[in-house]
């Protein structure tokens, strides 16, 4: 009778420790998945931030072309941080060439490698198609891209503005579809945005970009070539100033297989940093 209850204590003892063991492991295992999803969280985030700010970049491009002016496309002063029209390294071609005669198709081919301003390196081409003067409330502009690439990353998609304006309110829808951006080292991600840009400062001054001030609402989605996917809502204004090419304000809520972050732009001073909040931790990202 000693031996069996000896037996059964030793049962006993290794089926505890067999479920200890394996409540452990089970622990290890859910603290793993919980980093491990956080951190997905947190590249989901950074891929969100890139996207925004590379899509900026197109609309910047968009609204400003050098030529705009003398075309009544728009009230653009120059390329944003490109070389002015003294030894600039674009062209930029319009057709039809003659004012005021719409659909016009406006390209800007970046060559090979041309190097603006602001540092970047850009190649191939943006295509915009306007429907008419894009000032005018009720126009458009689709622009797609061929080869088009920012510091090698790849850029394709769709985007549209159309002007939204009422007599005393500067609007714009932008659209964002399609969009995939895929970079050096080959990981990719998509994006799909629908933001409205409203301006509420700089209306009194439309030749001079520079003292426009822009707040920006929306909701985004996206996914990665890591098989994430997530979605991103502005939950307080974004800002965009005219004379700082990053958004200098807001914040944007993202949300991932039942994890959220909060990506955080500052509050108003021009620079390229943000932060990300996630899982009760905070790091920051230097915004390309």
């Amino acid at each position: 009778m000693k031996t069996i209850s000896l037996t059964t204590k030793s049962i006993a003892a290794i089926l505890l420790g067999g479920t200890l063991f394996f409540a452990a492991c089970k622990k290890e295992s859910s603290v793993s998945n919980s980093q491990a999803e956080s951190a997905a969280t947190v590249e989901a985030s950074q891929n969100d931030a890139e996207a925004e700010g590379e899509f900026n970049d197109v609309y910047d491009n968009v609204v400003s072309i050098n030529a705009g002016e003398s075309l009544g496309l728009v009230d653009g002063a120059g390329i944003f941080g490109r070389e002015d029209s003294v030894g600039r390294c674009f062209t930029v071609t319009v057709s039809p060439a003659t004012p005021g005669v719409f659909p016009k198709t406006v390209t800007i081919d970046f060559g090979t490698a041309c190097t603006g301003k602001d540092g970047k390196t850009r190649s191939g081409k943006i295509i915009s198609v306007f429907t008419g003067h894009l000032a005018e409330a009720g126009n458009s502009v689709t622009t797609t891209f061929d080869n088009y690439m920012v510091d090698s990353f790849k850029i394709e998609g769709t985007h549209k503005i159309i002007n939204t304006s009422t007599s005393n309110n500067r609007s714009f829808n932008i659209i964002v579809s399609g969009a995939k951006i895929t970079k050096p080292n080959g990981k990719w991600y998509t994006w799909d945005s629908n933001k409205v840009v409203v301006q509420v400062e700089g209306n009194g001054t439309p030749r001079w970009p520079f003292d426009d001030i822009f707040e920006i609402t929306g909701s985004k989605s996206g996914s990665n070539s890591a098989g994430k996917t997530w979605s991103a809502t502005v939950i307080d204004k974004l800002i965009r100033k005219g004379d700082c090419r990053w958004i200098v304000q807001g914040t944007v809520s993202l949300s991932r297989n039942g994890n959220s972050a909060i990506l955080n732009y500052g509050s108003g001073t021009c620079d390229n940093k943000a932060t990300i909040t996630a899982n009760g931790q905070t790091i920051e990202i230097t915004l390309r």
